[in-house]
């Protein structure tokens, strides 16, 4: 689907395709290889190499070559790293390509989703996947949220609790697209964050209905994206 210029695309992790050559496990960098040997669960290792996989392909897409051509390009806005790296915002670019595609990626369980664009308008993306049911801890308002999220939250229909918990999850997951589009990180407190609008510090927000993808219901998603000045 689309918003925008920004495409957007879900899969599922549970079987990644390891016997592809061009675009499955083996295709991938070592360095993220490395990364996911370092992991000690079985399941969350498969889903880690599910997403890396899916991402090359879907960036392939969008450059339109295959993905085993795709050259590892990270960029780490916080330790100033960028290439071959294991860590930051997500990137891959083809040999002596011209086009650049912005890149982010979600996971939630055995769900992946994927958002990225050519158009070089667009500075940065950032998307996030949460089950609303992880909303609901004692101390999420104080964490996560800003004095004007919560004057809304407190004057929402309170007897309405699963409603309330969905829009706790919606912004959080506006904030951590946020963060990935800007590249704070874990390096900004998401109740810095006022995701209650269309935009914050000039980043763009919308919500994706997760039937769209054919995700479940109880996922929430949302997008970001950082125009070039």
């Amino acid at each position: 689907m689309q918003w925008g210029s920004l495409t957007l695309a879900a899969v599922r992790l549970d079987a990644p395709a390891r016997e592809d050559t061009r675009g499955g496990v083996t295709a991938l960098h070592p360095v993220e290889l490395d990364r996911a040997a370092r992991m000690p669960s079985g399941r969350e290792r498969d889903r880690f190499l599910g997403g890396r996989t899916a991402l090359r392909r879907f960036a392939a897409g969008l450059l339109g070559t295959e993905p085993q051509h795709l050259l590892l390009d990270y960029a780490c806005a916080n330790c100033g790293l960028s290439g071959t790296v294991d860590h930051g915002r997500p990137g891959y670019r083809s040999p002596g390509g011209a086009r650049q595609v912005r890149l982010s990626l979600s996971r939630s369980g055995p769900w992946a989703l994927l958002a990225g664009t050519t158009d070089p308008a667009i500075g940065a993306v950032g998307v996030d996947l949460e089950d609303a049911g992880r909303a609901g801890f004692a101390g999420f308002d104080a964490v996560l949220l800003t004095p004007p999220e919560r004057a809304a939250l407190s004057r929402a229909d309170t007897a309405d609790e699963a409603g309330a918990l969905r829009m706790r999850a919606r912004l959080w997951a506006r904030k951590e697209a946020f963060l990935k589009a800007t590249g704070a990180g874990l390096f900004r407190e998401p109740s810095d964050v006022d995701a209650s609008g269309d935009a914050f510090e000039g980043v763009e927000f919308a919500d994706i209905d997760p039937g769209q993808l054919g995700l479940p219901a109880e996922l929430v998603l949302a997008a970001a994206v950082r125009r070039v000045p």
